[in-house]
């Protein structure tokens, strides 16, 4: 479940509005086909909340197979064993999370348009990188834009996964795909019509 090889597809990652439903286990259980990997993103919990949160999650996604990734978050991550941590500009260094998880466990860096510090951040040892935001999203409307043609470049130049976040549907991956982008991240595009 840990190899970079598997890091491919759909990259599904939670929204505050689905985890403040009620059913929200239930809404991730029903959606759970259309992704191949899953990121625990709440911004707006306490720790605790998170934690139970994320438990009941990682069961869903144990029986289903599909790596568990913990945004943001290095202890919660290690408090459930989850698969692995995506870590942005505002979090611990690449290396601490490394000093601090599993050997084998999944390391995503956000590089939004530097192609430099994603080949930094391959030569550290990350599992894989994400681009973006590519499209209007509405998750992040004001993340600075990254054109295709930034991403396409940053694929060519990387041996580990790229991954595209930011505005992206089901509709709109034709073009990541004919450019061998590995992983597409979606938020609105799988929660926001439950």
């Amino acid at each position: 479940m840990n190899s970079n090889k598997k890091l491919s597809g759909v990259y599904a990652i939670t929204s505050d509005k689905l985890l403040q439903h009620d059913n929200y286990l239930q809404i991730i259980k029903q959606k759970i086909d259309k992704f191949q990997i899953l990121q625990y993103r709440n911004k707006s919990a306490n720790f605790a909340d998170k934690k139970i949160q994320a438990i009941k999650i990682q069961k869903i996604c144990k029986t289903h197979n599909i790596p568990l990734i913990i945004n943001d978050d290095i202890k919660l991550c290690q408090q459930i064993n989850a698969c692995g941590v995506h870590i942005g500009d505002q979090d611990k260094s690449l290396a601490y999370a490394k000093r601090k998880l599993k050997e084998n466990s999944i390391i995503g860096i956000s590089c939004y348009a530097d192609i430099k510090k994603a080949q930094k951040m391959q030569q550290e040892g990350a599992s894989y990188v994400a681009f973006g935001r590519l499209y209007p999203s509405i998750t992040k409307p004001q993340a600075p834009q990254v054109s295709l043609k930034t991403i396409v470049s940053a694929r060519k130049n990387l041996s580990i996964p790229v991954c595209a976040i930011g505005g992206i549907k089901f509709k709109n991956i034709t073009d990541l795909q004919k450019n061998n982008i590995d992983l597409f991240a979606m938020c609105d595009a799988i929660w926001g019509d439950f």
